[in-house]
């Protein structure tokens, strides 16, 4: 008989930092008080210290000795290896798993994207940034969920790395350049990503993973969410 897994009052605190981290409610640079952060999630602070450092090990904070521990901020050179060793990692995800996917596998995500197209088009509208990156995030699922576990959780970790600056990305798109350039930009990339999977197409599917990942690292790095170390653009 299979013993019952029990998650751990770790992991539960890990796993809630981390989603604030994530939906930048904990922001880059922030000072992170163990007393403070104890007390708002009801534990006592030896949880907090145990998933201040695992969370330090997977990049989302930093701790400083005799300074106290910070919301990790990213130089340009780490953003790009970040969404690079990520691009490479989903490739590979896509080229194993893309003949196991269905047509019931990608067709909620497809109808939930087409239906935010209309609501992006429509002038009283203004679309669901939200609601998209959600989408988004259940399509990107698709091919890294079903690898194999020995590295689905090095992906998965790479992946949301990304998540904080990607849904700043989505908004800036959306509000500096209006709702064509968004749907041009966004929208059209990962309808092409299903078209792909629904053709069982990898070089199609790669590729537009390549455009997706790519040009979100780019806009990153020119928009300045990160901290420069030069000022210069790093993806050309």
């Amino acid at each position: 008989m299979e013993k019952i897994e029990v998650t751990s009052l770790n992991t539960l605190v890990y796993q809630s930092l981390k989603q604030q981290i994530m939906e930048n409610r904990l922001r880059p640079k922030e000072r992170l008080e163990i007393g403070a952060l104890a007390q708002a999630l009801g534990v006592s602070k030896t949880p907090v210290l145990n998933a201040l450092k695992a969370l330090e090990k997977d990049g989302y904070v930093e701790i400083r000795q005799r300074s106290g521990t910070f919301v990790r901020s990213h130089t340009p050179e780490e953003v790009e290896a970040i969404f690079r060793f990520r691009l490479a990692l989903e490739k590979e995800a896509a080229a194993l798993t893309i003949g196991a996917l269905t047509e019931a596998d990608i067709a909620p995500i497809e109808a939930g994207l087409l239906a935010q197209k209309v609501m992006f088009l429509q002038e009283q509208e203004a679309g669901d940034v939200e609601a998209f990156f959600c989408l988004e995030e259940q399509l990107h699922q698709l091919w890294v969920g079903r690898c194999p576990a020995i590295v689905r959780g090095e992906l998965e970790n790479l992946v949301d790395l990304t998540k904080r600056l990607r849904r700043l990305q989505l908004s800036d798109c959306l509000e500096q350049k209006g709702k064509k350039a968004f749907l041009d930009q966004e929208m059209d990339v990962h309808l092409a990503m299903i078209a792909a999977v629904r053709r069982k197409d990898l070089s199609g599917l790669q590729a537009a993973l390549e455009q997706d990942v790519t040009t979100t690292c780019r806009q990153i790095l020119a928009g300045g969410r990160e901290e420069r170390t030069d000022g210069s653009s790093i993806t050309q």
